[in-house]
């Protein structure tokens, strides 16, 4: 039975024997795949081609369940599940691959946020550094400048997120960055060249030396000043007067003992307080201060051997840096140094662990040998520099001679600190401790000739106090004690004026150039004694300098708090002006260490800023008034009244 088309029910006509025949209806024409497998032949019943698939009775179509399927065509077993699965996997790769892409298109585009958000704040910090640079490029702070500018840098390089942004960017930040740091090394290597050639700063500008003193100048004439500092032109005398640039020097200063404190700091390592001291050589200079007296070592014999003594080189050259940027900021605001070398009386002795008669008495002991070798390191290091007005040897040395006396077999000597940080013990504390009047004079003589040897540009004076009311007669006492062994009397008998001036000849050897004086005006007899001991100084020939005033002993207010205070302090600069004294140094200018009464607090003590500035615009009037004038003369016993009217008075001795 021939085979019938599934589709149309057509004959099927069998074309070729191969086992990969085709068949094909000739009612339809359909070309159908006879099976590769099974029989083929017309007799068996099974072949498909043989065997019609059976039709619906009411249609005559094929069967719902094998319509469109050949059996001439059927696909192997299990192969349309085979490909549903490939399709399947097709699929899910696809989608994989397109979540992926997707992924990697928004981490790239965070990525991108972040390295534009990280280039937007690093231009945002450049821009400040490049601000703040500017600022203190004007004032010249080009170190400062650079610093900022350094940090800067240091936070673009270290920043992780600009890793993430495009190379352009990142490569143009760099760059600007790089090109303002370089811009400001630059700007500093040119003012340092400056400066090497002689340009200073006045007033946020940069300028040539000569074009500074001559605005300077200008501005003192129409002040009424009479000083301009000139570079290499030192303070000299001539006979009691001061010269500075051919005509007499007269200024009122101000001590300020512990400003190389500020620069040293607490120990060599530390920064110091240099912004405060520069504050206030500023504010000196704004009220028309331009001399100081400053200590130039530590006070504490500890202290010194932790700086400028260390056993470290490198702590003592630190030291000495201090030193030399303290000097460079006096420069700079135009101030000049009364250059104390040594404050402590006890300073050599102690460390030396020897007596005060070793030191002033022995010229071979070892605390004689330290002072010296202090001396030579010091004016060796300094002696042409401008900045120092001239050297002073000691602070009031001559209050502790002649003191002991073989009635007090303990000795007279000052308070001292017993705290073993400030010196390193064994430290003498006898009768022995002590010197006379004579050796030291001997000793300021050997020093003076010492420093001048080294530096023939700068004076040398002493750095005395007023002598004590009775400083010849305590050293004649001890002369007589020492040459018969009898003591007379106490030695506290008052001197006559020709005695005080002899005193002042014994303790103001001829290497000595300046007599040194402190007066403190809560005494009654402070303007008499100051008219003494001025005309004293006169006769001896040389010019005198008041290297500590102020007022004190006013019923316990010691500070310029008291407006009596205040009072004497202008009493005390009128004589000063009408005795024709060249230079007084008021004690103490702001002081940040610690605070000595009577100390000057300028944000409190406004009246006594303005008697500064006062006295300083009158300096040079003095000669108004010739000395030994009947108008002067009155005019000083006036001011001794009226200083004696302004203290407590005095109690009264109760009976026993």
């Amino acid at each position: 039975m021939a085979a019938s088309c599934p589709i149309c029910g057509g004959r099927l006509v069998r074309s070729g024997t191969s086992p990969r025949a085709t068949a094909i209806c000739k009612a339809c024409g359909k070309s159908l795949r006879l099976k590769q497998s099974g029989a083929t032949s017309k007799d068996n019943p099974a072949d498909p081609v043989h065997q019609p698939p059976a039709r619906h009775l009411s249609t005559n179509r094929p069967p719902a369940t094998e319509r469109g399927t050949c059996p001439v065509d059927a696909p192997p077993a299990g192969s349309g599940t085979d490909k549903r699965v490939v399709l399947l996997a097709v699929g899910v790769l696809v989608l994989g691959l397109t979540t992926l892409v997707v992924v990697l298109l928004l981490v790239n585009w965070s990525h991108a946020k972040r390295g534009r958000a990280a280039v937007a704040v690093c231009n945002s910090l450049l821009d400040e550094a490049v601000t703040d640079a500017e600022k203190q490029a004007e004032q010249f702070h080009h170190e400062e400048a650079i610093a900022a500018l350094q940090t800067v840098s240091e936070s673009i390089r270290s920043n992780a997120d600009l890793a993430y942004a495009d190379w352009p960017l990142r490569d143009a930040l760099e760059q600007r960055a790089a090109e303002q740091l370089a811009r400001r090394k630059a700007a500093k290597e040119e003012y340092d060249a400056r400066i090497a050639h002689g340009y200073v700063v006045l007033e946020g500008k940069l300028m040539r030396g000569q074009d500074r003193d001559r605005i300077l100048g200008e501005r003192a004439r129409e002040e009424g000043a009479r000083r301009v500092w000139r570079p290499g032109v030192p303070l000299t005398r001539r006979g009691t007067r001061l010269i500075y640039d051919g005509r007499p020097f007269s200024a009122v200063g101000v001590n300020k003992h512990e400003l190389l404190d500020l620069y040293l700091g607490p120990s060599p390592e530390a920064t110091g307080g240099s912004e405060a001291a520069k504050a206030s050589l500023r504010l000196l200079t704004d009220i028309g201060v331009t001399v100081i007296r400053v200590r130039m070592n530590k006070f504490w014999s500890a202290k010194m051997e932790q700086t400028f003594l260390s056993t470290d080189p490198r702590g003592r050259e630190a030291a000495w840096k201090r030193v030399d940027a303290m000097l460079d900021d006096c420069d700079t605001a135009g101030v000049r140094v009364v250059a104390n070398i040594t404050w402590d009386t006890f300073m050599w002795s102690d460390l030396a662990h020897e007596s005060l008669r070793d030191l002033y008495g022995n010229r071979e002991s070892a605390s004689r040998k330290a002072f010296r070798d202090w001396i030579l390191e010091l004016v060796a290091r300094y002696h042409d520099r401008d900045t120092i007005l001239f050297w002073e040897l000691t602070n009031e040395a001559n209050l502790v001679a002649d003191l002991w006396h073989p009635l007090d077999k303990s000795g007279v000597v000052p308070y001292r600190h017993t705290d073993e940080s400030l010196y390193r013990a064994p430290v003498v504390r006898d009768e022995q401790n002590n010197f006379t009047s004579d050796e030291l004079a001997g000793l300021c003589g050997e020093l003076a000739d010492m420093i001048k040897s080294l530096d023939s540009k700068h004076m040398v004076g002493t750095g005395f106090s007023a002598p004590r009311p009775a400083a010849w007669h305590l050293r004649e006492s001890l002369r007589t004690y020492a040459a018969s062994g009898i003591w007379k009397g106490d030695g506290w008998t008052l001197d006559s004026p020709e005695e005080q001036t002899r005193y002042l000849r014994l303790v103001t050897p001829p290497s000595i150039d300046l007599i040194s004086l402190h007066f403190y005006g809560g005494h009654e007899d402070t303007i008499e004694r100051m008219c003494n001991l001025k005309h004293a100084a006169d006769l001896v020939g040389k010019s005198v300098y008041i290297g500590e005033f102020g007022m004190d002993n006013l019923g316990g207010e010691a500070t310029y708090d008291n407006p009596k205070a205040v009072q004497g302090l202008r009493m005390m600069l009128d004589a000063f002006r009408l005795l024709d004294v060249p230079l007084a140094l008021a004690w103490t200018w702001d002081e940040a260490t610690s605070i000595h009464e009577p100390s000057i607090r300028p944000a409190r003590h406004q009246e006594v800023v303005k008697l500064l500035q006062e006295a300083n615009r009158a300096a040079g009037e003095s000669g108004s008034l010739s000395q030994g004038s009947k108008k002067r003369n009155a005019r000083l016993l006036e001011l001794g009244k009226e200083l004696q009217e302004l203290l407590p008075p005095k109690q009264e001795a109760k009976a026993p």
